[in-house]
């Protein structure tokens, strides 16, 4: 609990959900050994009482008492390797910006402002090759954005899926979605590269990057204060109103698309 705890941040709703994630299986199968070690103590009929007791003398023999006791009473559960909280610095400022210091500074956005630039100087250079419309540059740079972000989530999903649970609705809900935004993302980008079912794209971009914002929205509203998972793990950007504006962006661009 108190790993959880430290990991949210100590927002008690999302580590209360990722603890009763980590626990409840293990829980529930406890709870079924349970009722079948009931079961075998207290037979219904004279035949079971008999076989517990048959059963009983092998406790003493060391090969089958293993076997027994790690049956019912043995707890296996495979925890997360939560970092160690040292009591005489922040470990926070290794993994976390300062908060007073938050998006003070446009260097703090200097890797998604890089990825922009290269995202717009791609399309551009795409959109003169083959001589095409503001509509090809919108294609080209979605398709290299989401690209671009779907590869640094992908260098380390594991990281990726605990910081994307932190905030995103979905994710919260099921850790499979956090293991596949990045090859969603990575699919939405060779859809606009090669112009794949566009009305389909659109909507779906639509629609992923809408509940994307609202989990950003609630985050930020929160206060909720760790470098933005968007990035990977490989890159240090704020969670701040620019990933908002960020999500929103792709949102829009996709919407002129659409009717346009």
């Amino acid at each position: 609990m108190a790993g959880e705890l430290y990991r949210a941040k100590w927002d008690c709703m999302i580590s209360f959900e990722n603890y009763e994630k980590t626990f409840r299986p293990f829980v529930e199968k406890r709870q079924k050994i349970a009722k079948e070690f009931v079961k075998f103590l207290i037979p219904s009929s004279l035949l079971k009482i008999w076989i517990r007791n048959q059963c009983s003398k092998f406790i003493n023999i060391p090969f089958f008492s293993r076997l027994y006791w790690k049956r019912f009473l043995v707890d296996e559960i495979n925890l997360k390797d939560y970092e160690k909280i040292d009591e005489d610095k922040d470990m926070n400022q290794e993994r976390r910006p300062d908060s007073k210091q938050k998006g003070k500074s446009i260097l703090d956005y200097w890797p998604l402002i890089a990825l922009l630039l290269v995202s717009t100087l791609a399309a551009f250079a795409l959109t003169f090759g083959v001589n095409g419309s503001y509509n090809n540059w919108m294609h080209y740079f979605m398709g290299f954005f989401l690209c671009q972000f779907a590869l640094l989530k992908l260098f380390n999903p594991k990281s990726f899926a605990d910081g994307f649970q932190m905030y995103d609705i979905l994710a919260k809900k099921n850790r499979i979605y956090a293991y596949f935004y990045p090859l969603i993302e990575l699919l939405l980008g060779v859809a606009y590269f090669s112009f794949f079912v566009p009305i389909f794209t659109y909507i779906a971009t639509i629609l992923i990057m809408s509940f994307g914002a609202v989990g950003v929205f609630i985050a930020l509203k929160k206060g909720l204060d760790i470098y933005c998972p968007c990035m990977g793990s490989i890159l240090e950007v704020p969670l701040s109103t620019v990933t908002l504006v960020e999500d929103l962006g792709m949102v829009m661009m996709a919407f002129i698309m659409l009717f346009t």
